[in-house]
């Protein structure tokens, strides 16, 4: 569960996807992408899993990594 604090609230949030069955943690999320929390290798063309999850509720959703990934800096598009 998130946070309380006297001048309002901080929600507990995780972002990551699911690829083969291996976590790679996402730092920011965008329309149409994302950046990962550290530099992680995968090729384009990959589908994967976007899990997020806000004071424990979880959502996901299938999407697919048209370039692939190999810095943590730059945008990874997908769909």
């Amino acid at each position: 569960m998130g946070q309380r604090w006297l001048d309002g609230y901080s929600a507990d949030v995780e972002i990551y996807l699911l690829i083969d069955g291996k976590r790679f943690d996402v730092a920011q999320i965008t329309d149409g992408s994302l950046i990962l929390r550290d530099s992680y290798e995968i090729p384009a063309e990959t589908a994967a899993e976007l899990v997020l999850k806000i004071d424990g509720h979880e959502e996901r959703e299938k999407i697919f990594l048209r370039s692939g990934s190999e810095s943590r800096e730059e945008p990874v598009p997908f769909f």
